[in-house]
């Protein structure tokens, strides 16, 4: 008898962790969809708007009527400066509040570039008005690249490498690097590169840290140090003066995913990140440079 109650606990326990790393990879497939339908409707929106849309106010609870609203700055489409509490604009891109949530049902963090979320129609000018050999206007607001003749890219004479890189004097786009405080060598995506990110997507992943829930509180997880390479990535933390990445450490972080024991600092990150450059948002969009 013993041994069949022996037997019998092992097979439970067997079909108990079976069970859990069943729901694990369902959860980690659920927040890669959510993460690829978002991108699909920002792209879908772009192309609607020639610009990318203001992140929402994560702090809003669910019931609130602004709640998956763009978040903007006076009363239209603007730089959207604010950002500290950026989530998915969910009623701006037309699905469901669940479709902008990962697999543990916690609202995905939005970041975007205030400059690609300016709104072009609003300026009244006509974005191929651009002659060949000029530097086009389009990178001055809104996501339409559409202008910039494709045969002087590279050359300095304002293709695409020449717009995006020297823009501002500093380029366009969020700044992404494999480890916090950007250590020598871990640079991924930087303006000076002219492939810096056009918007940073951010699942929280088990931990959660970082987070907005759908109640507007944000999940700050149990109390111990917080990981290194996680903190720059959490959520209510304002974009940089620069407006190249967060305060919290002056870029993104996207790694390798390590959520074996949280205790380990230096090494625990379960975020799922996407960084799509601002270019290849462009073509998404189909406004990238056309030939002529």
């Amino acid at each position: 008898m013993a041994i069949v109650i022996l037997i019998i606990g092992l097979i439970a326990g067997i079909g108990a962790d079976l069970m859990r790393r069943i729901e694990r990879g369902n959860r980690i497939q659920r927040t890669e969809a959510a993460l690829a339908g978002v991108e699909e409707a920002l792209a879908l929106f772009a192309m609607r708007s020639k610009r990318l849309p203001c992140p929402a106010d994560g702090a809003l609870p669910e019931d609130d009527r602004n709640s998956g609203r763009e978040d903007f700055e006076g009363g239209g489409p603007g730089d959207c400066l604010r950002q500290a509490g950026g989530t998915v604009p969910h009623v701006a891109l037309g699905i469901g509040g669940a479709a902008a949530r990962d697999g543990w049902n916690r609202r995905l963090t939005y970041r975007v570039d205030p400059v690609l979320t300016r709104d072009r129609s609003a300026e009244g000018r006509n974005c191929a008005s651009g002659a060949p050999g000029e530097a086009c206007p389009c990178p001055g607001g809104g996501i339409d690249l559409s202008c910039i003749d494709p045969r002087l890219i590279g050359d300095g004479r304002g293709g695409v490498d020449d717009v995006l890189v020297r823009f501002h004097g500093t380029g366009l786009g969020l700044e992404v690097c494999a480890a916090a405080g950007c250590a020598d060598g871990s640079a991924l995506m930087t303006r000076a590169a002219g492939n810096a990110a056009a918007y940073v997507l951010i699942g929280h992943g088990r931990g959660g840290r970082g987070a907005f829930t759908t109640g507007g509180t944000l999940d700050e997880g149990a109390a111990g140090p917080v990981p290194v390479h996680e903190r720059p990535n959490f959520n209510a933390t304002p974009l940089d003066d620069a407006r190249k990445g967060p305060d919290a450490g002056g870029a993104f972080v996207d790694r390798e995913r390590n959520d074996r024991d949280e205790g380990e600092v230096e090494a625990f990150f379960d975020d799922f990140v996407a960084r799509p450059s601002v270019l290849s948002v462009a073509r998404a969009a189909r406004l990238e440079p056309q030939a002529r």
